[in-house]
């Protein structure tokens, strides 16, 4: 009984480190990311205060 404990706590040990680096991996590519805002000359018209919005989050 005993070695089944210990193989499903290798496991779940592999499994906790697996998800840790495909995590970091995905923070990686994430801030390699851009996001570009596009106001049309309509909205803009509308609501000036877009772009301030949109300039908010670097």
């Amino acid at each position: 009984m005993e070695v089944l404990d210990e193989a499903g706590k290798e496991e779940a040990e592999r499994k906790v480190r697996e998800e840790a680096e495909e995590e970091r991996e995905a923070q990686l590519a994430a801030s390699k990311l851009a996001v570009l805002f596009v106001v049309s000359p309509e909205s803009y018209a509308k609501s000036a205060k877009v772009a301030d919005k949109a300039n908010r989050y670097p």
